[in-house]
C-alpha cells in the first residue's frame, strides 16, 4: 500500500475533487492506481492541529499524580501510558512535543479513565484544566 497526500477542493453531490501538492504526486498516484488495477481508494483524514500547551500541561500533571499514587518514576509512567495508548489505538510512536491534537485528547481520555477506575487522587480538578472540546467526553445528560 502506498500513501499519498491530497486536499479536497470541490464537492458536487456525492463526488469530491482532490488536489495533490504537485503534478508529480498526482501522476505517481495515478500510475500506482493503474498499476495495481485498483477500484477502491481508502481515504484517511488527518488532524494537522498540534497538541496545545494546555493539553501538554494537563498530561504531565496526570503523569505526576499517577506517579505519586503508585510510586513509580514519572518518566516511567509517561512511557507506559504512551506505549499502552499507542498499542491500544494501533498508532505509530508519537512525541508529546508535536502530536496531533486529537491524539493528545484521546490520551487524556485514556488516562482519565484509568484515574477514575483506580481512584487515583489528583492535585487539580480535571474539568477546570481541560479544553472545552475535551470536557464533552465526561459530560452526560
Amino acid at each position: 500500500m502506498r500513501e499519498f497526500q491530497a486536499y479536497p477542493t470541490q464537492k458536487a453531490g456525492n463526488e469530491i475533487i482532490f488536489r495533490f501538492r504537485d503534478e508529480e504526486s498526482a501522476n505517481q498516484f495515478l500510475s500506482t492506481f493503474q498499476l495495481f488495477k485498483q477500484t477502491l481508494v481508502e481515504i484517511q483524514v488527518r488532524d494537522d492541529r498540534e497538541i496545545s500547551a494546555q493539553q501538554r500541561k494537563f498530561i504531565y500533571a496526570l503523569f505526576r499524580d499517577i506517579s505519586k499514587w503508585n510510586g513509580d518514576d514519572p518518566e516511567y509512567i509517561k512511557k507506559w501510558f504512551k506505549f499502552s495508548y499507542e498499542y491500544w489505538k494501533d498508532l505509530d510512536e508519537f512525541s508529546l512535543r508535536d502530536v496531533e491534537k486529537s491524539v493528545a485528547a484521546g490520551l487524556i481520555t485514556f488516562m482519565l479513565d484509568f484515574v477514575a477506575e483506580h481512584n487515583v487522587p489528583l492535585s487539580f480538578k480535571p474539568l477546570d484544566a481541560l479544553e472545552p472540546e475535551d470536557v464533552a467526553h465526561f459530560e452526560y445528560a
